[in-house]
């Protein structure tokens, strides 16, 4: 299957694109249906340009066929999906963070037309990926001294839960104190592993940031 851009932008089939709990959704502009959609993954902070995304599709040593992910360089790949009954679309996001770009298709001869977008918003949906974490006090207390001098000391603890998750790097999360200016990296072999934290002279539980675009942490 042999595929053309068609960059005129006298045609839109694609608009108001948005992605919630893993799934994203996109209205086709009126009275303008596609045959087939185009579904491109990328980097989070990628810049698509469709062009070039044809020409590697059409130099690919694999041919591009309906509902096949196709891969066109380690980071990027494509699918070819036949556009259903109804007024929009949905697609099932299986990797995250990642740039998803969805552009409308119909035959015009014999090659397949992928009709280029004015403005990327219509059809461009960056999905973040989502870590949970869970944190729980675990304070513990500690006897020290003799029979009859015996003193009790109270050390603050927390324990750290990050939920498992393919898709990220060691590093892309770290834990801090509110207020203190140390940050501590947490490498994708300690997710899914309690990590037990002192708090010193801290007062608050330890809170997980991200300082990395495409991850969102949320607290359970």
């Amino acid at each position: 299957m042999r595929l053309e851009v068609n960059s005129s932008f006298e045609r839109s089939f694609i608009c108001d694109i948005e992605e919630n709990g893993g799934i994203m959704r996109w209205q086709y502009e009126r009275n303008s249906r596609p045959e087939y959609v185009l579904i491109i993954r990328a980097p989070y902070e990628a810049r698509v340009s469709l062009s070039e995304i044809v020409s590697l599709i059409n130099s690919n040593p694999e041919e591009l066929v309906e509902d096949k992910v196709l891969a066109l360089t380690p980071d990027i790949n494509c699918k070819l999906v036949r556009s259903i009954q109804g007024r929009g679309g949905v697609y099932k996001v299986t990797y995250a963070p990642a740039l998803y770009a969805v552009f409308g298709c119909v035959y015009e001869g014999e090659a397949l037309a992928v009709y280029d977008q004015e403005s990327a918003r219509q059809n461009i949906c960056r999905v973040s990926a989502v870590v949970e974490y869970h944190v729980e006090d675990v304070p513990i207390t500690v006897t020290s001294g003799g029979l009859f001098h015996k003193k009790k000391i109270q050390y603050n603890f927390s324990k750290i839960t990050v939920k498992q998750s393919d898709s990220y790097i060691d590093g892309a999360l770290f834990y801090t104190f509110e207020g203190s200016p140390n940050r501590y990296n947490i490498s994708k072999s300690m997710l899914g592993t309690p990590i037990f934290v002192r708090w010193f002279n801290n007062e608050r539980n330890p809170i997980l940031r991200s300082d990395l675009e495409g991850y969102r942490v949320e607290k359970r």
